[in-house]
Formats: C-alpha cells, structure tokens, sequence
C-alpha cells in the first residue's frame, strides 16, 4: 500500500512540475513577445516607408496602455476645475493636422513669414492656433492678417500679465478661475496652453509645437513622416541640435545654456546622468495628438515640481522627460523618435553659429533654402537669424510677403 501510494504521488509530482514547467516557458514567451525594442528610422525627406537603420534615431518603445502618470494640469485649480478658454478668434477642427505656436509682441513680418510659408511652401491647410498679444496691443495689420489666413487666435496678453494665464479655467459654475500657478516664463507657460489646445483634437491628429520668430517653412513638415495606424499607440518625433566636434555645443554638457537649465532644474547628480547626450531642441516637435497630450502634461509636471524661473528651462524640462525615461511608460505614447541633426524635419540651426552657413554646405546655391547634410532641402529651417546672411535673406522675403499683402 505504502509503495503504490508512493508511485502515485510521484506521478503527481511529476504532473505538477511539467504544468509549471509550461507555464514558466509561456511567461517567458510572453515577456518576449511584449519587450521594448528599437524601431527602425522613419524617412525624414518623403513617403511614409520604415528604412534600413542607416541613418539611426533613437527610440523608445513604451507601452500603448501605460498609466497616465502626469496629472492633468487643470486639477492644480481644484477638483471641479473646468477648461473654459475659447479663441478670440477662429475655430478649431478637430479632425485637423493643427501647428501650435506662441507668438506675442511681434510685427506683421514675423506672422506673415510663418504663415505664408506654412501655408504655401508647405501646402498646409490644417488648423494653425497661436496665442499673441491682447487685442489692444496687436501691431498693425495682425489681426486682419491672421483673419484671412483662418488662424484660431487667442489674444491673451500673457506677457502684459505678469506671466500668468488667468481665465483658463472656472469653477463648477464656470466662473473664471486665476492661474493656478504662479508667474513663469512664457516658453514655460506656453505648454499649459498647448494642453488645453490640444484637448480639441483626435487621438491621431497630428500636433507640431514650433518657435515662430525664427522658423521659416520650406516643404511639408508633415508629408515627410508617416502617419500612425489606427489602433497604435501615439507616436512623438523629437529633433537634436547639432552634434559636430565644430558647432558652438555638441552636448549638453558643452553648452553652458542647456547644462545650466537642466543643473538648476534637476540638480548635479542628474545633469551628471546625461550631459554627454545631445541636445534635443524643445522649439519644434510633431506628435500624434495622445502622445503629445502626455507629453505636455509632462512639461507641466516639471515646472510644477521643480519651479524653475530661468528663461529656457522649458528645453531643460524637455531633455531631461526625454533621457530620464519618464516618457517610456506613460498612457497614450507608442513611440519616441529623436532625430539626429541635419537629418529630419526640423534643421536646428543655431549651434552651427560659429561660422557661416553657406560655407558649411547649409544653402542651397540659386535659391537660398536651408539643406540637411545630404543635400535635401530640411522642411522646416529653425533658428535662421543665427546666420548674419540668411538672416538678411528671410528678412526680406519677410518685407516682400507684407509688401505683396498691402498692394
């Protein structure tokens, strides 16, 4: 009797065992299956192909179902805290591709330069939201400009407010809150409202955040990047400065700019962690609409915890959401692809000061656009004021448009 009962729960045993022995592979199989992995770059110049890594950007693979780890930025206000801003002027549409840009205090010139360009070297006809001075402070002619061109305008005079953007949100009733927070730069203020812009959007809405005094617009910025299948998890395209030995900074670490944000910020121990990195310009990137509005919860979250006051901490708020990984798994986000300088969408230009673009093989000869490094012309020419000569040359095409505008 004792040796039969042995033999069977040998046998049991034995059962046991080969089910655990299965389910440890299938867990295996599993963790597999799911694990981040390193996508492939996306074209920068046309067409929507995934090309051999030759041209490598860094990426994240992050879960499509992360928790939303950034809290809305309307709850800083209170619990039955709504958004109740609406454009002065101009409607959103949803289902729109939309460009958001801060641009308050400038002249007819530097809306008529972006714009135009925008409209007709890119060919976009998407929503463009911008938030300028009040009505009262408009320079001549913005207003009528900016109207025919259907740009969704918001006249709020955050400068001439003390850096604060009251009547955003209301209470339960919809009375008119003041700024939850208190006063900021406006690059840092900028991204609170570009989450509430954002809101008015579809998941896969494609959203660029961009500069406006020095960005001029010489193909589709968004032609040249794939769109998101449906069903996917969002994806954000970031876009480095550039990394060579000559620029003015080849990494944070160079740059006194960018290592006193992220220093001041962060402290030393995390400037440390990531100083060798390249500098990941925070006046463009393009993302699908529930990957951007993480992202900006994100930069929100960082003044909230850190209160950085300095002009320009929002690009020390953005590298550091980028290196540090606090993007990887937050809700909404697929993917994070950072462009290497001089090979995407955007052409940051502004650490190539040293010496003159076009001895750097940066204009193209006969027409004056602005060329990534294999000779394609860069959708999108950032920080061009940097050049004493292409400055002068965007300054005029700039005086011609306003010319055209009022003959």
């Amino acid at each position: 009797m004792r040796v039969k009962g042995q033999r069977k729960k040998t046998r049991f045993s034995l059962g046991l065992w080969k089910i655990i022995a299965a389910l440890v592979t299938l867990w295996i199989l599993l963790l597999v299956l799911s694990a981040p992995f390193v996508s492939k770059s996306i074209t920068s110049t046309g067409g929507s192909a995934r090309v051999p890594p030759n041209r490598p950007v860094l990426s994240v693979k992050a879960s499509q179902d992360g928790a939303q780890i950034f809290p809305a930025p309307v709850e800083a206000a209170g619990p039955n805290a709504t958004i109740i801003l609406k454009p002065t002027f101009g409607v959103h549409r949803p289902d729109q591709d939309a460009v958001f840009v801060f641009a308050e205090g400038y002249d007819l010139t530097v809306f008529a330069l972006f714009v135009t360009s925008l409209r007709e070297n890119a060919g976009f006809d998407g929503d463009i939201v911008m938030s300028v001075s009040s009505r009262a402070k408009l320079k001549s002619g913005v207003e009528t400009f900016l109207k025919q061109q259907n740009v969704v305008t918001y006249c709020l005079g955050v400068h001439d407010k003390g850096n604060v953007i009251d009547n955003m949100y209301g209470d339960s009733d919809s009375k008119a809150l003041p700024d939850p927070r208190p006063s900021r730069p406006v690059a840092t203020a900028r991204f609170e409202l570009y989450w509430v812009w954002s809101l008015h959007y579809r998941p896969l809405s494609r959203i660029m955040l961009v500069d406006a005094r020095d960005v001029y617009f010489q193909r589709s910025p968004f032609d040249a990047l794939p769109r998101t299948p449906e069903g996917s998890g969002g994806v954000i395209h970031f876009f480095e400065e550039s990394t060579k030995e000559t620029s003015a900074a080849k990494n944070i670490e160079s740059s006194p700019y960018n290592k006193g944000w992220i220093g001041t910020a962060y402290g030393a121990e995390a400037l440390k962690k990531i100083s060798k990195r390249p500098v990941i310009c925070s006046g463009g990137s393009i993302g699908d609409q529930v990957a951007m509005e993480t992202y900006l919860r994100g930069m929100v979250k960082q003044w909230d915890d850190t209160r950085c006051k300095m002009k320009g901490c929002d690009q020390g708020y953005h590298n550091y959401l980028y290196y540090s990984g606090l993007l990887e798994n937050a809700g909404g986000i697929g993917d994070i692809f950072v462009h290497k300088h001089g090979e995407g969408v955007f052409n940051n230009l502004g650490a190539l000061r040293n010496s003159p673009f076009r001895t750097q093989g940066l204009l193209q000869n006969g027409t004056d656009l602005v060329l990534n490094w294999d000779g394609s012309v860069a959708p999108v020419a950032h920080q061009f004021d940097r050049d004493k000569e292409l400055g002068e040359i965007m300054r005029n095409r700039a005086s011609q448009i306003v010319s055209e505008l009022k003959g």
